[in-house]
């Protein structure tokens, strides 16, 4: 495993203390925040976005760039992001969805955007018609999806949302070749949902007092 993700010193507005954390490529590591409100500010300062944030992220030893101020060449980091819903445009196929930003003028996916599309899609454990509108999808494959989209821009790496009220990644990601390639960080507000999918000792869990490891704390047996 190579260098991936690196937080040092990570804080957004509402966070108890910063988050500095490691993550190789391929590997994988969770933050557990306070609510999900926290949550999302979080989440925005880790990719670049939003306001009230301090700290350093850098992706493969290179400082991320912020999505608004990146080169389209893709000389700089951008890390990808797949919100608790999705986030999914709904007047766009589940492929559509997948390949936005590199459709034609007339709307469709060339043959070989659908087809690495189709590839990604694979990847993500999305097993399904791609030709179908987000409304006729699952919850859960909204997310894959979503992670499908990660996977096609070959963002190095990606932050998943693990919000109450959607399904859990567990089980979804757990495939190597899902996380081929790729350091992964899983953001929640509820530690329950990393047991058996992160390991303790790769979670901070800002919801514990400063200096109590989350690998000391047993899985809830409910």
């Amino acid at each position: 495993m190579g260098a991936g993700l690196v937080l040092d010193a990570v804080r957004a507005d509402g966070m108890a203390r910063s988050v500095s954390l490691a993550v190789p490529v391929g590997g994988i590591a969770g933050v557990v925040l306070p609510d999900s409100a926290t949550l999302c500010r979080f989440s925005d300062a880790v990719i670049g976005t939003g306001d009230g944030w301090t700290g350093l992220v850098t992706v493969g030893g290179r400082p991320r760039a912020r999505p608004d101020t990146a080169s389209l060449d893709g000389a700089q980091p951008l890390i990808g992001l797949v919100t608790a819903d999705g986030g999914l445009l709904p007047h766009l196929s589940l492929r559509e969805n997948i390949v936005f930003g590199r459709l034609s003028a007339g709307g469709g996916a060339s043959p070989r955007l659908a087809d690495e599309a189709d590839k990604a899609a694979e990847r993500a454990g999305l097993l399904m018609s791609l030709d179908r509108h987000p409304h006729r999808a699952t919850p859960g494959q909204r997310q894959q999806a979503g992670f499908a989209r990660v996977l096609f821009r070959r963002r190095p790496a990606v932050v998943v949302e693990d919000r109450t009220g959607f399904p859990r990644w567990a089980g979804r990601l757990d495939a190597a070749a899902a996380r081929t390639g790729v350091a992964l960080l899983v953001v929640t507000d509820d530690r329950r949902r990393l047991d058996g999918f992160v390991p303790a000792a790769d979670v901070v869990d800002l919801t514990l007092p400063e200096g109590v490891s989350s690998s000391t704390v047993p899985p809830d047996p409910g």
